[in-house]
């Protein structure tokens, strides 16, 4: 069977033809002048998708890179203060003065050594305070507001407005007796009667004064032994009894309740317990703050399990002062465990001897032998925290290479994928143009000149 081939047919087949060989020498092309293999996913959705994924990895690399250089400016400025204030401030400054005023008697030169360390406190509060940015590095997780300051009077220290020697085991708290008061204490009438307060009853004679009979009361509680931890007494006015604790103790202990019609006060273990309570939630809030968390993602997996971030997985940028300068609160001798604290207490210590002979108005020679020695076992603390932040600062240096390298990586396997080998691209483009020259001397054969000119 023979096929009849038309011109109409030649003619539209050859303009296809041609049009194909056009797209692709142009596309061939645009390939060499953008070095790309694709500008469209559709034109390959496998490398488009893999350049996508690679290319999600490249930002998430660099967003790590740029945290971990903030970070590693923050830390390196930590570095530097803490190292001022251990160095210069702790070690040149309030030890020498320290151990100087060990052996030296001279009131006048105690007094200047003593103003001396509580401007070297001073100091390392304003050097704790410094700010890497916007943002205070020694605050822990608030970074907008000073870490260090000193309370209105100037002798205690503050940290983010928490009193940092406070401490609810605090002696002082202990040496304030509780009191326990009951007034309106209903008496005895005619003939011999029963005084009853609480858990303790007595018999009084009574007397045409109430006072008389609550002081036989009171009498009869501090003769028997089984009451050997509290005083009875009467009160100024005579209307009650006054029970005071010998040493500190708990209310409890007491072993009284309110009797009926009498009013209750407890001024003396009031006043204690508060202060026990203030002081606890002090601590408690210090305690939250030495724990605060700033999570930060560096490259090393973040992940979250159970609703909380594993530690492992990310990094903590904030620094709380109290870590690194010895914590908060007071040992067992009633000392401040603080560095700027101690090294203030004792600058007071010596600042308020005696101008002439030396000799000590506020303490003694054996409080300054024993915060000296506490001086330096702090000072040796701060130089280990010292040696602790150096070690975070070189895992970030070390860090910021892993990254660094990781970028790198990422942006070689990107240009596999995306971009064209210029040889490739090349020999592309010439068979291409060789394609396209061969279409058209083909058309010498099938179509007129004329046409042959207007398609050239």
């Amino acid at each position: 069977m023979i096929r009849r081939v038309t011109t109409n047919g030649t003619m539209y087949s050859y303009k296809a033809n041609l049009m194909r060989s056009f797209n692709k020498l142009v596309n061939a092309s645009d390939r060499l002048i953008t070095n790309r293999r694709f500008n469209s996913y559709a034109e390959d959705p496998a490398a488009a998708s893999r350049a996508f994924q690679l290319r999600r990895n490249m930002w998430n690399t660099e967003s790590q890179l740029r945290t971990n250089s903030s970070v590693q400016g923050k830390f390196s400025q930590g570095w530097d203060a803490i190292d001022e204030v251990y160095d210069k401030l702790g070690n040149e400054l309030a030890n020498f003065s320290d151990l100087r005023a060990e052996n030296d008697p001279d009131g006048s030169a105690r007094k200047a050594l003593g103003q001396s360390m509580i401007a070297t406190a001073n100091s390392i509060v304003y050097t704790m305070n410094s700010k890497f940015g916007d943002e205070y590095i020694f605050a822990g997780a608030d970074g907008l507001n000073p870490p260090f300051s000193w309370a209105e009077d100037g002798s205690t220290l503050l940290f983010r407005g928490v009193p940092v020697d406070s401490d609810p085991d605090d002696p002082a708290f202990q040496a304030q007796p509780a009191v326990f008061e009951a007034k309106n204490v209903p008496v005895p009438g005619a003939g011999v009667g029963s005084l009853t307060i609480g858990n303790f009853t007595a018999t009084v004679t009574p007397d045409a004064a109430p006072k008389t009979q609550l002081q036989e009361f009171a009498n009869a509680y501090n003769n028997d032994a089984a009451n050997a931890d509290w005083t009875a007494s009467v009160n100024e006015d005579g209307t009650g009894i006054v029970f005071t604790a010998k040493q500190a103790g708990d209310m409890g202990t007491l072993g009284l309740t309110q009797p009926a019609g009498t009013t209750q006060v407890s001024a003396g273990q009031d006043v204690q317990q508060d202060k026990i309570d203030a002081a606890q939630k002090a601590q408690e809030a210090m305690k939250a703050m030495m724990e605060e968390y700033t999570h930060v993602d560096l490259g090393m997996g973040m992940h979250e399990q159970n609703g909380k971030m594993v530690e492992s997985t990310v990094f903590n940028s904030a620094l709380c002062g109290l870590k690194y300068l010895g914590g908060f609160g007071l040992d067992a001798d009633g000392d401040p465990e603080n560095f700027i604290s101690i090294i203030k207490k004792v600058g007071d210590l010596l600042y308020n001897c005696d101008e002439d002979d030396g000799s000590f108005t506020t303490g003694t020679r054996n409080d300054l032998d024993r915060l000296t020695g506490k001086l330096q076992e702090t000072l040796a603390e701060v130089s280990l925290n010292h040696v602790d932040l150096d070690t975070e600062v070189a895992f970030l240096k070390s860090n910021n290479t892993r990254l660094t390298a990781t970028k790198d990586t990422l942006n070689d396997q990107i240009t596999q994928v995306e971009d064209m080998d210029p040889a490739e691209a090349i020999t592309s483009l010439m068979w291409a143009q060789y394609s396209y020259n061969a279409a058209l001397k083909i058309g010498n054969g099938i179509l007129s000149q004329s046409l042959l000119d207007y398609l050239g």
